[in-house]
């Protein structure tokens, strides 16, 4: 179940040399302005972290602005890649080559190292569906992996708490994904490129249209389109590589190498060829306590790593290809009232693993006895028995009959790589991201206006293969119909290994309203105020597979059934009470159904005594509000660490009389459902900066920054005695 952590400084109370120093080159600059100047003519413009324009960028707060010319120049080919390189995405970072994530293919942000359910991603300022896979199943993210590189205008990256402006999870900070606005013309381009080692090669062109010119014709449209391919990178195509490389042996550790027994898997592991283990005299030190079914291992190769297998099916990169469409069509309307349009289709395949192999074991496993009833988990996971051989039982056609009865339960372990399965647990992911959004703005009475709305939809295909039925391979062991050193028929190898496809679904929908304007002078200034309300309701509709759901084949693909609806309403103050001296002034007060309401404030300070130097701090108060999956009907079970048996494995020591090896130091699978009555977590950041512009073209900024998150939401895991 889901509980709360109560007041856990969540690491970051420090100044840190990585990322707290940022140097920028025009190529990749992180202002276009000197510390607090202005240049005649330069235009107002809100960045994200205020609700009110300015003249310069360079808030009272850090952000970092990407252009559309330092995306091209920067030589990556997915905002996933470059987003991955800010030095304020730090740990818990979700990236496309993480196999093991429940939301494998995707790619998530986490500024300052607080996880991706920390940091709010924005498209044009307005809140975006999440991915309909959280990750670990918990937290909700929006990928970046498949947004198009044609279609930004630029990237504002806010590492600074924000929930006092734009409400839950920005709690770190806030990337906002500015799309392009107009167009006028015809740009092509391709690109391709490999890699030196193999694997991994790019290829992408994209084109984008358009006609109008907002001033003279009072409208613009415009279409871009962009195909993107990338090939996937194995793990045995750099194992060659120490960081590859799972034999540590050189450098003081243990071979991890699959299949290569070790004090850490009792000396018993899933080898190359199928064999039984009989627990008896001497353990797993006696070679008559092993029978090995296939001539290609035997006892002294096996001791000896001689049945290792090399991992050639698992990725460092999985393949993908992406396409993407994005239209924009923005029409000028009396008063200086102006409608923009966008939509947008963004479409990522991408064949991801989580590199575990299909193997003959014992003791914890997912299948057999999990099942999900209406998507509600209805028994709870625990051991499935060891496969049992009765004296002279027959285990396979042509393998011969198990002479050994284990003396403590009558039992014996198979173990071993089944034969005619595919290489690893894989999933084919088809991803597609639907927007479409409204923008209206103008002025009336004296204050600028800009009302938006929003429907946006994430929705996952997922194709699963390699997978195990459990109960279906035992029964064929045990009737004799299934050969476990190979050459099973296709039908019988579909009948243990399924196939199934299971769909995904994550819904936002959003409307805004903000208003802004200089209400008087004040002090040096004028004191400035800007207003707004907010609205979104947002459901996650992800069933568990349907033989996940029937307890048929085990696998982590969790479920969410749930939704949440938030009303909010906020302001901002801004004044200048003496010269070089911006003060501003935020709060937000949010209301959602799933646990009630939040206030959020915050305040800023900037002193800019001149145009090459600036020193800003601030103080915000954010919170992070429980989504479906922490408070819905939810659930998800997964393998975490290594415990011993109280039973089967008494003392710890395998070797031990009255020990099963295999249920010493072994990893069960751990069950995790939801809290219906979660308080939001809560946060307090301080953040303290210096801004420097010696030379023209040449900005740095230092900043200290310190995080402290409360009431944290995390899972309590615990096995089926």
């Amino acid at each position: 179940m889901m509980f709360k952590l109560k007041s856990m400084p969540f690491a970051i109370s420090t100044l840190i040399a990585s990322g707290a120093l940022a140097v920028a080159l025009p190529a990749m600059a992180q202002t276009t302005e000197a510390a607090g100047a202005t240049s005649p003519g330069t235009q107002r413009v809100v960045v994200t972290g205020s609700l009110i324009s300015r003249t310069d960028i360079e808030t009272a707060t850090p952000v970092q602005v990407l252009t559309a010319q330092d995306i091209q120049r920067s030589g990556k080919t997915s905002v996933a890649e470059l987003l991955n390189d800010l030095a304020a995405n730090g740990a818990g970072t979700l990236g496309t080559g993480f196999s093991g994530a429940f939301a494998n293919g995707a790619a998530g942000v986490s500024l300052r190292g607080l996880s991706v359910g920390s940091t709010l991603v924005l498209i044009d300022g307005h809140r975006m569906s999440p991915y309909a896979i959280g990750d670990d199943s918990q937290r909700s993210f929006v990928d970046v992996s498949n947004i198009p590189f044609d279609a930004i205008d630029q990237i504002e990256v806010l590492k600074a708490g924000a929930s006092s402006l734009y409400g839950s999870d920005a709690v770190a900070g806030v990337v906002n994904i500015k799309l392009k606005k107009n167009f006028t013309g015809v740009r092509a381009a391709a690109e391709t490129g490999d890699t030196q080692h193999g694997g991994g090669k790019t290829n992408r062109a994209s084109i984008s249209a358009g006609t109008g010119d907002l001033d003279n014709d009072g409208y613009n449209a415009f279409i871009t389109a962009e195909w993107r391919h990338q090939g996937s990178i194995m793990v045995s195509q750099r194992d060659q590589n120490a960081w590859d490389n799972r034999d540590w042996r050189s450098r003081g550790g243990n071979n991890l190498t699959l299949g290569v027994p070790t004090s850490l898997n009792n000396y018993l592991t899933t080898a190359s060829s199928p064999y039984l283990y009989t627990p008896g005299t001497g353990g797993v030190n006696n070679a008559a306590n092993f029978q090995f079914l296939d001539p290609n291992c035997n006892y002294t190769s096996y001791m000896a790593g001689g049945c290792a297998v090399r991992d050639t099916t698992s990725f460092i990169q999985p393949e993908t290809e992406n396409l993407n469409v994005l239209v924009g069509m923005t029409k000028k309307l009396n008063n200086e009232w102006e409608l923009a349009f966008k939509g947008s289709i963004f479409r990522r395949d991408s064949l991801n693993n989580r590199g575990m192999s299909p193997t003959y074991t014992t003791g914890a496993s997912y299948a057999g006895n999990t099942s999900f009833n209406n998507g509600v988990l209805t028994t709870g996971v625990g051991r499935v028995p060891t496969t049992r051989f009765a004296p002279g039982a027959t285990i396979g056609a042509g393998a011969g009959n198990n002479p050994f009865i284990n003396p403590l339960q009558g039992t014996t372990s198979l173990y071993g790589y089944i034969p005619g399965l595919a290489g690893t647990q894989t999933q084919d992911n088809t991803a597609n991201t639907y927007r479409l959004a409204l923008d209206l703005h103008g002025s009336a009475y004296g204050w600028d206006v800009s009302v938006a709305g929003g429907l946006t939809e994430s929705k996952v295909d997922i194709d699963y293969s390699g997978y195990v039925d459990r109960a279906a391979l035992y029964s064929l062991i045990r009737n004799g119909q299934w050969n476990v050193v190979g050459g099973n028929s296709p039908a019988l190898i579909n009948q243990v290994s399924p196939q199934f496809s299971s769909t995904a679904d994550s819904r936002l929908n959003y409307f805004d309203a903000v208003a802004s304007r200089e209400l008087m002078q004040l002090g040096a200034g004028p004191l400035a105020l800007a207003a707004g309300v907010h609205w979104h309701k947002r459901t996650w509709d992800a069933p568990a597979s349907p033989l996940t759901a029937n307890g048929q084949v085990g696998n982590t693909s969790a479920f969410v059934l749930g939704s949440e609806t938030n009303t909010a309403a906020f302001a901002e103050l801004r004044v200048t009470p003496i010269a070089n001296t911006e003060i501003n002034l935020s709060s937000r007060y949010d209301h959602f159904d799933t646990y009630g309401n939040s206030f959020t404030p915050a305040a800023t300070i900037k002193w800019t005594p001149s145009k090459t130097f600036a020193v800003r701090g601030s103080f915000a108060r954010g919170f992070r509000a429980p989504n479906p999956a922490e408070t819905g009907n939810a659930g998800s079970f997964f393998s975490y660490h290594a415990i011993n048996d109280p039973v089967l494995c008494p003392t710890g020591n395998p070797t031990a009389a009255g020990s099963v090896a295999a249920y010493c130091g072994f990893t069960p699978a751990f069950v995790q459902v939801t809290s219906q009555n979660l308080s939001p977590e809560k946060s307090k950041s301080y953040d303290l900066g210096v801004v420097l512009q010696p030379i023209r073209d040449l900005n740095a900024t230092i900043d200290y920054y310190k995080i402290q998150v409360n009431n944290q939401i995390v899972s309590a895991a615990g096995a089926d005695p």
